[in-house]
């Protein structure tokens, strides 16, 4: 079992891709490393705070990047899959694979989010009512799983969390848009896959 987030971060440069929980690819999970075979929520698990405390350190690093990206679930990318990773879900044709099919509304959502760069939920849904706070996270969800956009939560200057939908080209450097530049989709694409990330 792992102990600190240095040596989830050590194996996660090696691995490229470390999920929060199980999924049923083969891409190793952060709870497995950290608390084994655990039934149930991790939360419960006598190393749940320990899980909790690494997955909150690697949030912080600048070199880890945290969406769901597989399976839906909380997934960690290290830097060294930032490029191929904006060079897959930032083209074209991707893209339009990617919204083919999906409701206006949803449409509407990624378009402006896309526009816009990052857009935070409490502020734009305001006094909305319960019917459409579950609507929006169902457009948010279904934009997310398809890797259309980043959804991550903020801490707010009054002290409490907020989720900020972000566009790719928001979230990259511009270091990360010049090496996806350099490369082919297919390349970039297959890079990913090797890692566990199959869109």
């Amino acid at each position: 079992m792992l102990e600190t987030a240095r040596e989830v971060l050590t194996l996660l440069k090696a691995k490229g891709v470390l999920t929060l929980t199980p999924t049923r690819d083969q891409v190793p999970s952060l709870v497995g490393l950290v608390a084994g075979d655990v039934r149930g929520s991790w939360w419960g698990h006598p190393r749940g705070s320990l899980v909790f405390n690494i997955a909150t350190a690697l949030e912080e690093r600048p070199d880890v990047l945290v969406a769901k990206l597989v399976a839906g679930k909380v997934t960690f990318v290290h830097a060294a899959l930032f490029a191929p990773l904006f060079r897959v879900v930032t083209d074209a044709a991707f893209v339009a694979r990617a919204l083919a099919g999906i409701p206006v509304p949803t449409a509407r959502l990624h378009a402006r989010v896309d526009r816009e760069g990052t857009l935070r939920e409490d502020e734009f849904l305001g006094d909305a009512g319960p019917d459409a706070k579950r609507a929006h996270k169902k457009q948010r969800d279904a934009l997310e799983k398809r890797a259309l956009l980043l959804s991550q939560s903020e801490h707010t200057h009054a002290g409490h969390h907020a989720t900020v939908l972000r566009s790719w080209n928001a979230w990259a450097t511009p270091q990360v848009k010049e090496a996806a530049a350099l490369l082919d989709y297919d390349g970039a694409h297959a890079t990913l896959k090797d890692h566990g990330l199959d869109f």
